[in-house]
């Protein structure tokens, strides 16, 4: 399994907004295997809330993919509503050990 993982930083204003968006439009759109969204439970010393898109996908073909086909299209669907109000970065993973 490869995973592929967005760590989004949210202005802590649009946070409920912001998750509804995730939850009801932009994930169940995400075509992969395996999708989680996660909060991630820190502290910000730049302020907001971050967040974790976790994505899992059966072949490294499908994550190309959804990297060339999909992940600007992740974007454009945030920045229509919140331009200028997150950041993002990515991480890809290849899973080793499942215990």
């Amino acid at each position: 399994m490869f995973y592929f993982n967005i760590t989004f930083n949210i202005d802590e204003a649009i946070q409920e907004e912001w998750v509804s968006l995730m939850t009801s439009q932009i994930i169940p759109s995400i075509p992969c295997d395996e999708k989680k969204l996660l909060q991630i439970m820190v502290d910000e010393a730049m302020g907001g809330v971050s967040y974790s898109c976790f994505l899992g996908f059966s072949n490294v073909a499908l994550l190309e993919t959804f990297k060339t086909q999909s992940l600007d299209l992740v974007y454009e669907s945030i920045n229509k509503s919140f331009s200028g109000k997150w950041v993002s970065f990515t991480t890809q993973l290849n899973l080793l050990s499942d215990q």
